[in-house]
């Protein structure tokens, strides 16, 4: 059965999802600009180059699942965990979808929280694997994780901001995180 959901977390669902959906959408509106590629998009493009949905009770749309391999599609039906938040960026028509798996949390990060997000990052081939919390990182974890990288991986590990509905990242981890991130995630 899949994890039941704390209710303040359920909560940060959507406004996450429409953060990460701004954020990635600036992404994409700065590639195509910097490629001087915006006439040759089709206008209705920058709607659909971000895709993101919320499924955390295991439920994937069809559209998500035609982005899986099929490993990915067994190990949901099997092991029956999810990622929160899943979706997908596209930074042109031509090019490939790129994968977004996030994990979010309503308490202070942990290890088992890192290495969960991390695992769904793997899992899935993800890009971008994302653990968002609102809380900032303890900084027993920070330098722990700092001096064993290794665990982190890629992933992104972000605060959020709920009134204003933005990400931070950590000075210690802005070196890194993906370039989008460092320019379109205030600090």
């Amino acid at each position: 059965m899949f994890m039941s959901l704390g209710k303040k977390e359920e909560q940060l669902y959507e406004p996450i999802l429409d953060t990460l959906r701004e954020i990635f959408r600036q992404y994409v509106e700065k590639e195509i600009k910097a490629k001087e590629e915006a006439m040759r998009e089709p206008m209705d493009f920058l709607m659909r180059s971000v895709y993101l949905e919320i499924t955390a009770k295991g439920h994937f749309s069809e559209m998500l699942k035609e982005q899986l391999d099929d490993r990915a599609l067994s190990i949901i039906r099997v092991e029956k965990f999810s990622p929160d938040i899943m979706g997908y960026v596209q930074k042109s028509s031509s090019s490939r979808k790129e994968l977004i798996t996030v994990e979010v949390k309503a308490k202070p990060i942990t290890i088992k929280n890192i290495s969960r997000a991390k695992l769904y990052q793997d899992i899935f081939k993800a890009t971008y694997g994302l653990l968002i919390s609102t809380k900032r990182i303890s900084e027993e974890i920070r330098r722990f994780i700092l001096d064993r990288l290794s665990i982190k991986g890629n992933l992104i590990i972000a605060q959020f901001d709920e009134e204003r509905r933005i990400l931070r990242i950590h000075p210690a981890f802005e070196y890194h995180v993906p370039e989008l991130f460092k320019k379109c995630v205030k600090k």
